[in-house]
């Protein structure tokens, strides 16, 4: 549609040009066609915006995204799907968070299209179509998902009564963080008690199981807080470390002495924080 502003017989006279282009609107005086025109967008991008929404919901609750797309189309964001879906559209992200930015340039309250402009912004490719807005990318990219659980394979040492790992998926990754970990054996019993050597091959046996099971290995460890009750034991603890750490640079560390640990025996405990692919 051609959003026309002017004289009524000014665009009367250009009508047969304009209809080369599409339906032609007088819409009122000068100005009037562009005003209509922010109007219009501001209607397609809150709603293509709500349509992320609805998918992004959708995505974390598990419902198939082909099922939400076809009950959306047959309610009120019907006309949302099938802009979002029509082939060959091209009006770029960047371009609709203009029309957004002048909307917004008058003094009326519209929290929607602010957040449909935060949204427009936060894209990825600004020159792709509006449509790129529902990708399932971009709608199931910025769910975060927050999982506390201890991986059947590496049985926690104190059982159930608290989180081993806490896990945060965004997107594509996620980010592993394994609660501190001292050196037990499967009965909760302090391995080679004093030996800062064994107990740093146990713990960070216990850490290559946990990050196996989250389908990660040593690799992908970004960083490494360790606790000791003597900086003196830092060789023998450094050794293990540098074998299972070879790369340059290893991953970034922080070393803390301490006075004691909670459990007798235990002069290491140690957390780790990795990045993982998302499930």
């Amino acid at each position: 549609m051609i959003f026309a502003g002017g004289p009524a017989d000014a665009v009367e006279r250009a009508a047969p040009v304009l209809e080369q282009l599409g339906t032609v609107r007088h819409c009122g005086p000068i100005g009037a066609g562009s005003a209509v025109k922010l109007v219009a967008n501001t209607g397609l991008v809150t709603a293509v915006a709500a349509l992320h929404d609805a998918l992004a919901v959708a995505a974390a609750l598990g419902v198939d995204r082909q099922t939400a797309l076809d009950v959306l189309g047959r309610g009120a964001l019907a006309g949302a799907v099938g802009r979002a879906t029509a082939p060959g559209a091209s009006f770029a992200v960047a371009l609709a968070a203009k029309d957004a930015r002048l909307a917004l340039r008058h003094p009326v309250p519209a929290p929607v299209l602010e957040a449909a402009l935060d949204l427009m912004q936060a894209a990825p490719d600004q020159d792709a179509d509006l449509s790129s807005l529902v990708s399932a990318d971009f709608c199931e990219g910025m769910l975060m998902r927050l999982t506390l659980d201890n991986p059947a394979s590496v049985a926690a040492p104190f059982g159930d009564r608290f989180a081993h790992v806490a896990r945060i998926d965004v997107g594509g990754g996620a980010l592993l963080m394994l609660a501190g970990q001292v050196a037990v054996d499967d009965d909760g019993e302090v391995v080679a008690p004093g030996d800062p050597g064994a107990q740093a091959e146990r713990i960070f046996e216990i850490v290559g199981g946990v990050l196996a099971a989250h389908g990660a290995s040593f690799d992908d460890v970004l960083h490494i807080r360790t606790f000791m009750t003597d900086l003196a034991d830092l060789p023998a603890y450094a050794a293990v470390r540098r074998r299972l750490f070879p790369g340059t640079p290893p991953p970034a560390s922080t070393t803390v002495e301490i006075s004691k640990l909670f459990l007798p025996g235990a002069v290491l405990e140690v957390e780790v924080t990795a990045v993982v692919r998302s499930r």
